[in-house]
């Protein structure tokens, strides 16, 4: 399926569920919380010694959402949302000179408007816990990337003279991203019908967003804690 068609079907799938929200008078909200993201780096060049350059960085995602009921446990989900992805470096990093790179940690962020289509499955009624299943499409907003062209990560075997690997970081990123989403909460509702919601949900990225020269197939990560309210 071509990354056109992916964008077609979720962008009719979410402007579907917003005019049966708005005819049935279904639910709606809005939402926000932080996130952990990583960039899951896999290398491409055979190596006996497995090099991943990047560990998990705070971030933060806020969103609305539009819930149409199939049945009393059953919805649709659509929404809106950004997302602020990325990675910081975990290992000692020099650049393809030698020179050391200033401090241990690099940031690189990666800002995404992303539209998720899920099924909601639930229980309860005062008190209700629910998951969420689909797929979500982001579109790359902004990126800042502080990593040069290459870098040297050296590998201390204590037992013999340290492994200097020379590893290609991407040129630059694809545009378009789309990801696995799951996630589980709760939500019990107040004395006025209102319903805050609390709950995780976690992003696996499944498309290589890496372009150019790279020693990487580079996928996003992120885990997300939610907080929002419910109409």
């Amino acid at each position: 399926m071509t990354l056109n068609l992916f964008k077609q079907l979720f962008f009719s799938f979410f402007l579907l569920t917003a005019v049966l929200v708005h005819a049935q008078k279904n639910h709606f909200g809005a939402y926000f919380g932080p996130t952990l993201s990583s960039l899951r780096m896999e290398q491409l060049a055979a190596s006996d010694v497995f090099i991943d350059p990047f560990d998990y960085k705070f971030g933060v995602t806020f969103g609305i959402y539009g819930t149409l009921g199939i049945s009393d446990n059953v919805s649709i989900r659509g929404e809106l949302n950004y997302e602020r992805k990325g990675g910081r470096s975990g290992v000692l990093l020099s650049d393809g000179n030698g020179n050391p790179l200033p401090g241990r940690h690099i940031d690189e962020h990666f800002d995404y408007f992303q539209v998720p289509a899920l099924f909601q499955l639930s229980a309860g009624k005062d008190f209700k816990v629910f998951i969420h299943v689909g797929y979500a499409i982001g579109y790359l907003l902004h990126r800042t990337d502080e990593f040069p062209g290459e870098i040297n990560v050296v590998i201390d075997n204590q037992q013999a003279p340290p492994t200097r690997y020379v590893l290609y970081m991407p040129e630059s990123y694809k545009q378009f991203d789309h990801s696995f989403v799951a996630g589980v909460g709760a939500s019990p509702v107040l004395s006025n019908g209102l319903r805050p919601q609390f709950g995780l949900r976690v992003y696996n990225g499944r498309l290589d967003i890496a372009r150019g020269r790279t020693s990487f197939d580079t996928k996003n990560l992120s885990l997300a804690l939610l907080l929002g309210l419910e109409f």
